[in-house]
């Protein structure tokens, strides 16, 4: 039996963000509810049913900002709508999310990451995508920089995956690249460092790409 998470109580926990969650302009609360068919929808705080029970799972008890990540049955018509998705008030498909712990991905410094005819782009909290799906792939914001793959391929080992060949370069939150992608394999910015390899050799940048020696 599927039952709902507070996505955005969760991010608020494990991840950090530029600044708090804000207000969404549309100021209608709708609460998560389940039917006796164990499927999901949304009331209004007066009880009355805005989005008629429909979904697998929810991920939040109650929309925050403007979207909710739920999780319906496929629709053969429309491959992007099924699985886990992003909706709006009126029910609209905004987006599907980049699926991270079985779950949509954690908001970090302010963005999640969503995927749209098998590329990947950033959207905010409100689900305004803020940096086109236009990457094979990309990691995370971290330190206000994102690292992408061009040509890289998923390999699945067990149950366990990576993305292997391509080259790796980072961007920042505008989408602007930072660092042109010349690296077989790279980690996140910490402490303004990063690990990366090139030419099979190991070694640390700063966010100008210059080499620390």
């Amino acid at each position: 039996m599927y039952k709902f998470i507070s996505f955005f109580t969760l991010i608020s926990i494990i991840c950090s963000c530029d600044k708090p969650l804000s207000s969404t302009k549309n100021t209608q609360v709708l609460v998560a509810f389940e039917d006796k068919n164990q499927t999901w929808g949304f009331k209004d705080t007066s009880g009355k049913i805005v989005i008629p029970p429909q979904y697998i799972a929810v991920f939040e008890d109650s929309f925050v900002n403007d979207i909710a990540f739920v999780f319906e049955k496929k629709y053969e018509t429309d491959d992007e709508r099924h699985g886990i998705i992003a909706i709006d008030k009126n029910n609209k498909l905004i987006l599907k999310p980049f699926i991270f712990d079985n779950g949509p991905d954690y908001v970090q410094e302010g963005l999640f990451r969503f995927v749209e005819k098998g590329q990947m782009g950033f959207a905010d909290v409100n689900g305004k995508k803020v940096i086109p799906a236009k990457y094979t792939f990309v990691e995370a914001f971290q330190e206000g920089f994102a690292a992408f793959c061009e040509g890289c391929k998923k390999e699945t080992i067990d149950e366990h995956w990576r993305m292997v060949g391509g080259k790796w370069g980072f961007m920042d939150k505008n989408g602007k690249v930072i660092i042109d992608p010349q690296f077989q394999e790279v980690t996140n910015f910490k402490d303004g460092i990063a690990e990366v390899m090139k030419d099979s050799l190991k070694f640390n940048i700063n966010p100008k790409g210059e080499t620390i020696k």
